[in-house]
């Protein structure tokens, strides 16, 4: 068991590609401490300080709860989008893996990496634990493709552009929820006497 693994929790999930584990996290592996790129844990850390001035209510707090209080339905409201986006995708690849030609094929894939992405023991809200689903699907959505791969049905350079197709709207949601919770701190900031 590793550090990451001892961690208490509210919400831990496990994803299969290393692609998904850089998405999550710039940090994961020693040595890249520096980078500052958008990454699903600091798009959590966020969505926790939205909801965590959504709830408090504290005289003090009063302007920053209201802007959060406007801010958390659009952000729901787009989780859900692409949360739909993302299954779609990924019941378009089920049924191309239930093809009774793709479906008849008993093969072993290579033995899988787990990584486990973990939302620290009292930062699991409402909106990251919605957050973190899609990293559930956008993972099922790469498995999927690696089977599809593995089972020679497409080929990897097909699988690789398939998966940045797919994942593609979890990555942008990543950057616009960025640039709007962003901004929500800059006018809490703005409105809030020092």
């Amino acid at each position: 068991m590793t550090d990451k693994d001892e961690v208490p929790f509210d919400v831990r999930i496990k994803v299969h590609d290393l692609y998904m584990i850089i998405l999550w996290d710039t940090h994961y592996f020693p040595g890249h401490e520096d980078n500052k790129r958008i990454c699903g844990a600091r798009v959590a850390d966020s969505l926790f300080s939205i909801e965590a001035f959504a709830s408090n209510s504290k005289p003090e707090y009063a302007i920053a709860q209201a802007l959060a209080e406007k801010v958390r339905p659009v952000l729901s409201e787009n989780l859900k989008a692409v949360e739909d986006d993302l299954k779609a995708n990924l019941q378009a690849l089920s049924e191309e893996l239930n093809d009774p030609l793709i479906k008849a094929m008993d093969i072993v894939i290579p033995a899988q990496t787990e990584y486990p992405l973990t939302i620290k023991e009292g930062k699991g809200t409402p909106l990251v634990n919605a957050f973190v689903r899609l990293f559930v699907i956008a993972d099922l959505i790469v498995a999927s493709l690696k089977e599809l791969h593995f089972k020679g049905a497409i080929t990897k350079k097909e699988w690789k552009k398939r998966e940045d197709r797919y994942v593609k709207p979890l990555r942008k949601l990543m950057h616009d929820m960025n640039q709007t919770i962003k901004l929500y701190h800059e006018q809490r900031k703005a409105l809030t006497p020092k």
